[in-house]
């Protein structure tokens, strides 16, 4: 059985959704955030910052049929 989620990735990580910000994703049941890394082969260190439906979140968080997931990159300046 499969989930789909929305995974908003920000500034250059969309480069690894062919350009797109956001794209809806279809896992499978039982996923979790470090699924979606891998199916973007996005590394983990390329992301500074996980959230699932507006709460930071670990690799290991599992995802729910309809949960929106973003992506941070590191930031830096000052």
């Amino acid at each position: 059985m499969s989930l789909t989620v929305e995974v908003t990735l920000k500034g250059p990580l969309s480069r690894y959704s062919q350009g797109e910000d956001s794209t809806d994703m279809q896992l499978l049941e039982g996923a979790a955030v470090a699924d979606v890394l891998k199916r973007l082969s996005l590394p983990r260190e390329k992301t500074s910052l996980l959230v699932v439906n507006g709460v930071k979140a670990g690799v290991d968080t599992p995802l729910m049929e309809g949960d929106r997931g973003t992506l941070y990159p590191p930031v830096s300046g000052g």
